[in-house]
């Protein structure tokens, strides 16, 4: 795919012109495209983080994890948690527990591992949390 090589070249903006342009494909095409659909979106959720827009990358995911079955989107709750992450990082303490429950990046990563329990990224990233 396109927008996997630009990521390879570190070229996040045209990476994710790429995946929107797939996402478009998929969604107007009469054939089932849903794990190209399902790819994409990851991918650009993927795009946003590295571009350091988080709320994007995590718009990203949550339709996703919409789209997915319960039992195969432990990636997308991952991610999704690892961008939440990455967004909250210098929020102190007290700002933190403000945030509402759904907000929070570790109720993501814990949902990953229910559906993926032998996952080492989850559980990295629980652990850097």
């Amino acid at each position: 795919m396109l927008g996997r090589l630009r990521i390879k070249a570190k070229r996040f903006d045209d990476a994710r012109d790429a995946f929107e342009k797939c996402i478009q494909a998929c969604k107007n095409s009469i054939s089932d495209q849903t794990s190209d659909l399902h790819g994409a979106y990851l991918d650009l959720s993927k795009c946003f983080v590295q571009l350091k827009r988080y709320p994007q990358a995590i718009e990203q995911l949550t339709i996703l994890i919409k789209l997915q079955q319960p039992n195969q989107n432990a990636e997308a709750y991952l991610q999704r948690g690892i961008a939440k992450m990455r967004m909250f990082a210098k929020f102190t303490a007290h700002e933190l527990i403000k945030l509402s429950s759904n907000r929070r990046p570790l109720l993501d990563i814990n949902r990953a591992l229910v559906i993926e329990p032998n996952s080492a990224e989850a559980y990295l990233a629980r652990a850097a949390w």
